[in-house]
């Protein structure tokens, strides 16, 4: 068999160098395969994601704000937002749903002391039915004028008491029922002045 001038048989070389390549990438192959963690498959990271419909239309959106805080929207196919959920970074949950002109409709709120909510809104975006828990369980129920000046409430206060009342915020020209815990009752009439006109008992 002919030499080369090292004294190795042609081609010897080659076959060693590409072998000696093949064993470096495999090795490399497996170093980073056990670096890799073992959860990691399936798992995307991103700052937003987006959901289209066959139009090529946003209808949803998964991302975070400047801040941080995650945020779900959905639109309907005029791009317009229907829904949002938020968790804002001191804790409060909220979903908020709008109508087809973007307008506030209805809200659901949740805060980190237990306390919560549900607000009604008309087509003008005014609060009118507004229900809540307080972080001591206590329910109260509002329902309001378009101005927010007249309301009929109804409360439960901690000592079991209720509480019915029907006037303007500031207590004039209004109807008050109180029901003790005990079983007593009693009733309260103010005029538009504010003034009581009656009481019963």
């Amino acid at each position: 068999m002919p030499l080369n001038v090292k004294g190795y048989p042609p081609g010897l070389p080659a076959a060693i160098v590409i072998a000696a390549a093949l064993l470096a990438g495999d090795m490399a192959v497996r170093c980073v395969s056990a670096q890799q963690p073992k959860d990691a498959a399936g798992v995307v990271t991103a700052r937003e994601f987006r959901v289209v419909d066959k139009d090529g239309t946003v209808r949803a959106t998964l991302g975070s704000g400047e801040d941080g805080a995650p945020s779900l929207r959905m639109l309907d196919k005029n791009g317009k937002q229907r829904a949002r959920l938020n968790v804002t970074d001191n804790g409060n949950t909220a979903l908020v749903l709008y109508d087809a002109g973007e307008k506030l409709h209805a809200q659901f709120l949740a805060l980190p002391d237990g306390s919560g909510g549900i607000s009604l809104h008309d087509k003008d975006g005014k609060a009118r039915v507004v229900l809540n828990v307080t972080a001591a369980g206590n329910p109260n129920l509002a329902l309001q004028d378009k101005d927010g000046q007249r309301a009929i409430k109804l409360n439960m206060l901690a000592d079991g008491s209720a509480l019915l009342s029907v006037g303007d915020r500031e207590g004039k020209g209004a109807v008050g029922l109180a029901v003790l815990p005990d079983g007593k009752a009693g009733l309260t009439i103010r005029d538009a002045a504010g003034q009581t006109v009656h009481t019963a008992p």
